[in-house]
């Protein structure tokens, strides 16, 4: 992120050095205009990553509480066991992350509005984008940590490498042309690069994959869910205040979650994991188990 915004200081500083070499009042006027307009950005860009970023916190409350499990199943060699619990996490933080990627990318204007205030508001696309770029992560992560548990720690180096190669072009290229939005499309595509080899090698070295069929279901639910969640705040409220927000996210969650039962997303190692969450958590979820059940 630092070489990110120093690459962009020059972006924006470069331009006026060529065009006001001769001038020392203009290169120090259009100077400091130019670095007033690189603060601001930042400033928007570095809102829009830190608010994406929070997505990271639910797939690391999972790693925390099952790649203990995960590691202890794979010194043992219970591979068939370690290939079921990673699909099974994954799912549920595919299933987590998805719906708040949703609202992030829909709402993503009154998001930032709320957090920081209206002249945050043009980070909204770098948002959305971002958004995408953490649910990436998260999906991927329990996966590429995989890759450290079989004790291959110098192929993450080698794809943090690659990604970060990516990350100076893909910078380089699209920042000046399309500002805030390059460098969330430069981070995004970086960070799908990275994941992506992560994923692929697991799979190469120990056929390790957490991809099933219930995916489509988890994405139509989320997708049908959000889509009337915003279409009735669009009618109903029109620019809606952070309290219409939070009844419509809770709404959408209840629509969400009846859409997963009716499809038929659940499965009987989902009521496993539930129980494990709530042993390490302390927050009891016995009567989201017992209506889970009446749907298996």
């Amino acid at each position: 992120m630092y070489l990110c915004e120093k690459r962009t200081l020059l972006f924006f500083l470069a331009p006026d050095v060529c065009r006001n070499g001769r001038s020392r009042d203009g290169l120090d006027r259009h100077t400091d205009d130019r670095l007033f307009q690189y603060v601001v950005c930042g400033g928007i860009y570095r809102a829009s990553l830190a608010t994406a970023g929070l997505l990271m916190i639910i797939s690391s409350s999972f790693g925390s509480i099952f790649m203990p499990i995960i590691t202890e199943l794979y010194s043992q060699h219970r591979t068939k066991e370690l290939k079921e619990t990673n699909a099974t996490v994954t799912k549920w933080i595919f299933l987590t992350v998805l719906p708040l990627v949703l609202l992030m990318i829909m709402f993503s204007e009154r998001v930032l509005r709320i957090l920081y205030g209206l002249d945050y508001i043009a980070g909204a696309s770098a948002l959305s984008i971002l958004a995408f770029a953490y649910l990436i992560i998260s999906v991927f992560r329990p996966t590429n940590q995989i890759i450290s548990t079989i004790g291959r720690t110098r192929l993450i180096m080698v794809n943090t490498t690659v990604g970060a190669v990516f990350d100076v072009i893909l910078n380089f290229y699209l920042i000046p042309v399309y500002g805030i939005n390059g460098a969330a499309v430069a981070t995004a595509i970086s960070i799908i690069i990275v994941n992506a080899l992560g994923f692929a090698e697991v799979y190469m070295i120990k056929h390790i994959h957490p991809l099933k069929l219930n995916y489509f279901k988890i994405f139509f639910s989320a997708i049908v869910s959000a889509l009337v969640v915003y279409v009735a705040t669009k009618t109903f409220f029109g620019t809606p205040t952070i309290y219409i927000l939070i009844i419509m996210f809770i709404l959408y969650m209840i629509v969400y979650f009846v859409l997963l039962l009716i499809s038929k997303t659940f499965e009987q190692e989902d009521v496993v994991i539930m129980k494990a969450m709530e042993e390490k958590s302390g927050i009891r979820s016995e009567w989201v188990r017992n209506v889970i059940g009446r749907f298996l």
